[in-house]
């Protein structure tokens, strides 16, 4: 007995040390985000990586994302925006503001973990709206700006370096005069504007559903032969279902506000 109990204290204390070993990481990052008047703004990011709980999940998802956040100051009022979802399937591609209104538009790349949330989303695209002091929101459609309209903020992320601290003898002048605003500490993997529009055309010609020209409708979609793969062919069909967004407890929930700043 006496052996045995030994034996189960010494699993215990490998399992806490694996867990420990494995906890999951926060890093953070700076992106420039192009405006639709032409404006660019600093926008923060952040991943949460690692494992939740040791020797669950596979060995290769030990670096992938488990939540994102992002932060931005409204240039027209100069409130902190902050949004953040738990969920690692739903990613921000764009942020946009329209006076004192926010708008941000998510990716969602697997219908089948966030359908509780969004109801059946086809194109993969998720539009939200912060009104100053309120929390983010879901809107239809027809709600949406016609000025959102491209990317502006990095699609991929995994195995993309974010420790690096830019050259500024090879920036543009304007980059540079960008980056020298961000205290040095904070400059590791500063994203411009160009990187990300570079990062991201690679990624459309890769990535399945994503494109920076971003979709309103199935038409909008620059390859229709990407609507018949074995996970997507039925996709159309199965949305027709879910027309009514009412039905979603979720519909109002677009991610978490961690509060404005004035």
């Amino acid at each position: 007995m006496k052996f045995i109990r030994t034996l189960i204290l010494v699993c215990a204390i490998n399992l806490l040390a694996s867990c420990a070993t494995h906890a999951p990481k926060k890093t953070e990052w700076i992106e420039e985000a192009l405006l639709h008047d032409g404006r660019i703004i600093h926008v923060t990011r952040a991943i949460k990586t690692g494992l939740d709980i040791a020797l669950i999940r596979l060995p290769e998802t030990k670096s992938a994302p488990q939540y994102y956040t992002i932060e931005a100051n409204n240039p027209n009022t100069g409130e902190t925006i902050s949004w953040e979802d738990d969920d690692s399937e739903i990613l921000p591609i764009l942020i946009d503001f329209d006076g004192a209104a926010a708008y941000l538009v998510v990716y969602v790349s697997d219908f089948d973990n966030t359908k509780k949330k969004y109801g059946c989303v086809f194109p993969p695209y998720v539009f939200l709206r912060h009104e100053q002091g309120s929390k983010w929101a879901r809107i239809n459609q027809e709600d949406v700006p016609t000025f959102i309209k491209s990317a502006n903020l990095s699609f991929s992320l995994i195995g993309y370096d974010r420790t690096t601290i830019p050259n500024l003898a090879i920036m543009r002048e304007d980059e540079r005069e960008r980056i020298l605003i961000v205290p040095e500490k904070k400059r590791a993997g500063y994203q411009t504007v160009a990187k990300i529009k570079n990062n991201n055309l690679a990624r459309e010609r890769s990535g399945y559903l994503f494109q920076i020209d971003i979709p309103r409708s199935i038409s909008d979609l620059k390859t229709k032969k990407r609507l018949v793969s074995e996970r997507h062919k039925f996709m159309p069909d199965r949305c027709k279902q879910f027309d009514d967004m009412s039905s979603y407890p979720g519909r109002l929930e677009g991610g978490r506000s961690t509060g404005s700043k004035p």
